[in-house]
C-alpha cells in the first residue's frame, strides 16, 4: 500500500518507481519497481521495518537502518523524482519533526543496484514532504521548495539554487500545486489551486518568472494539480484531477500552451482518479511509447493513449470546486 505518494519514471531501465506509504500504509524502506517491459513488480532487498508504530502523520523518524539503508516516513506526496543525469531516484521531503538530527535531509536511491546510497544528505531549504515538489526534466531533477527552485547535485552531495526574478512563485499546499517542464520553450510551468487559474512560467535561460494569465483562468481555480504532465506532441499540460462541465460530465483539465488557454477533455475507460482526485495517484508520460501511465496506491497500473486531435475537448466552462481527497 503506497498511499499518499506519486510515481517516478526511469527511462534508463524502462520502469516505474514507487516510494511511499503514508497514513499507516507501507512502512518499509524498499522502493517498488514496475517493469514496463515484463508487466511485473519487484523489490531489491528484504524491506526493513520500523521499531516504532506508524502513526497517522507518516510515522518513522528519518534515520538509517542497521544495514545503513535509508529509513524514513513513507509520506511522499510528490517529494521524489528520477534524476536521469545521475541515474538516481532523489527522495526528499521529511519534516524537521520527523527526523533524528533536526535538519532538512534527502536520500538518493540507485535503481540499477536497487540500493540506497550513503546518507542522509542535507538540504539548504526547509524540507517538507507535503510542500516540496520534485520533477524530472531533461536537465535533471528540479525541486520547487521554500518559494525557490533548486537542482540537486548527487555527485557533489549538495543542492544548487537557481536564479529567480520576476513574480513570486505560487503558494504551496499538500495537493494544491505542481510543475512541468515545457520542452518546446525551455521553461517550467507552475500551477497552484490558490492561483485562481493563473499559470506561472519560469524561463530556464533568464531565470525570470512571469504570470501568463491564460484564457479561462477564472473557470479553473481550485483544481488540485499535484499530478500533471506535459504532452510535447500536443503542446499541452494534462492534470490528473476532474472537474464537471455544464452537463455534469467529469473532465480532466487541460492547459493549451500554444493558445495559453484552459480547456477540459473527456476521457473514457477505467478512471484512475476515483471520483475527482486521488491523493495516491502517480501520473507520468512515456515519450518512447507516447503513453500516459498511472499507478495508484495498491499497484493498479493504467495506461492511456491520448489523441487530442480526436478527443472530446471544450473550453473550461465553469468554476471548479476544489476536489476532495478520494
Amino acid at each position: 500500500n503506497r498511499a499518499w505518494g506519486t510515481t517516478a519514471y526511469d527511462p534508463d531501465h524502462d520502469e516505474l518507481l514507487l516510494w511511499g506509504g503514508g497514513h499507516v500504509a507501507y512502512v518499509g524502506n524498499c522502493a517498488l519497481h514496475y517493469s514496463l517491459r515484463s508487466n511485473q513488480f519487484y523489490i531489491g532487498h528484504r524491506p526493513e521495518q520500523g521499531l516504532m508504530y506508524a502513526h497517522g502523520q507518516g510515522g518513522m523518524k528519518i534515520t538509517t537502518s542497521y544495514r545503513s539503508r535509508a529509513f524514513m516516513t513513507g509520506h511522499a506526496y510528490h517529494s521524489y523524482a528520477y534524476d536521469q543525469p545521475s541515474g538516481k531516484l532523489i527522495v526528499c521531503g521529511q519534516t524537521l519533526a520527523e527526523n533524528t538530527v533536526k535538519a532538512s535531509l534527502y536520500f538518493a536511491y540507485d535503481p540499477a543496484a536497487t540500493e540506497w546510497g550513503p546518507g542522509p544528505i542535507s538540504t539548504p531549504f526547509i524540507a517538507h514532504y507535503g510542500f516540496d515538489r520534485l520533477y524530472s526534466t531533461p536537465k535533471g531533477v528540479l525541486a520547487w521548495a521554500s518559494e525557490a527552485l533548486w537542482k540537486p547535485d548527487p555527485a557533489g552531495l549538495k543542492w544548487d539554487k537557481l536564479p529567480l526574478s520576476g513574480v513570486k512563485l505560487p503558494g504551496p499546499g499538500h495537493e494544491a500545486h505542481g510543475m512541468v517542464y515545457d520542452s518546446k520553450r525551455d521553461r517550467l510551468l507552475m500551477f497552484a489551486a490558490g492561483s485562481k487559474g493563473d499559470v506561472v512560467a519560469y524561463d530556464m535561460k533568464s531565470g525570470q518568472a512571469s504570470s501568463l494569465s491564460p484564457e479561462g483562468k477564472g473557470t479553473s481555480k481550485g483544481i488540485n494539480c499535484r499530478e500533471l504532465v506535459y504532452l510535447p506532441e500536443f503542446d499541452s499540460v494534462l492534470i490528473a484531477s476532474r472537474v464537471p462541465d455544464a452537463e455534469g460530465k467529469m473532465r480532466w483539465p487541460l492547459y493549451d500552451c500554444e493558445k495559453n488557454a484552459w480547456k477540459a477533455v473527456l476521457l473514457s475507460g477505467a478512471e484512475p482518479t476515483g471520483k475527482d482526485y486521488s491523493v495516491s495517484l502517480g501520473l507520468i508520460y512515456d515519450a518512447k511509447r507516447k503513453l500516459l501511465w498511472a499507478a495508484d496506491h495498491v499497484a493498479n497500473i493504467s495506461a492511456l493513449r491520448l489523441d487530442l486531435k480526436t478527443a472530446d475537448i471544450r473550453p473550461m466552462e465553469q468554476p471548479a470546486a476544489a476536489p476532495g481527497n478520494k
